[in-house]
């Protein structure tokens, strides 16, 4: 009985840790957002370093085999902008690795699922 009862405990706090992730991805989000509509771009690029943190785990945790491909394309993308000589460069390079974040929170079941009307998942 105490054994099933700490069973439950542990799934519970994954349920929860999990759904405080997805929770703090979401903020981050929105922040990205507000920092990217106000021309804040310094904000902007050091919150996607946030959601890369928030991300990285799962992307260790073999939910993703490649890893380190992962790693060395988020790393060339943060490269990228700091390497950007303009206004127009930086907003570039910074939307690009938004992007990549996004679909990397969806390769890691952290995103929004669609399904079609037949109620199949869609990609």
């Amino acid at each position: 009985m105490a054994e099933e009862e700490e069973s439950k405990d542990k799934e519970r706090s994954k349920y929860n840790e999990a759904n405080l992730n997805i929770q703090r991805l979401h903020n981050c989000w929105l922040r990205c957002t507000v920092f990217r509509s106000n021309a804040r771009y310094d904000k902007w690029k050091w919150e996607l370093d946030t959601v890369w943190t928030e991300l990285c785990q799962d992307v260790k945790e073999e939910r993703l085999a490649d890893y380190d491909k992962v790693e060395k394309e988020n790393t060339k993308l943060r490269n990228k902008i700091g390497s950007t000589k303009n206004r127009n460069e930086l907003y570039d390079a910074i939307n690009e690795r938004h992007i990549f974040l996004r679909r990397l929170q969806d390769r890691v079941g952290k995103g929004g699922t669609y399904e079609d009307e037949s109620g199949e998942a869609m990609d």
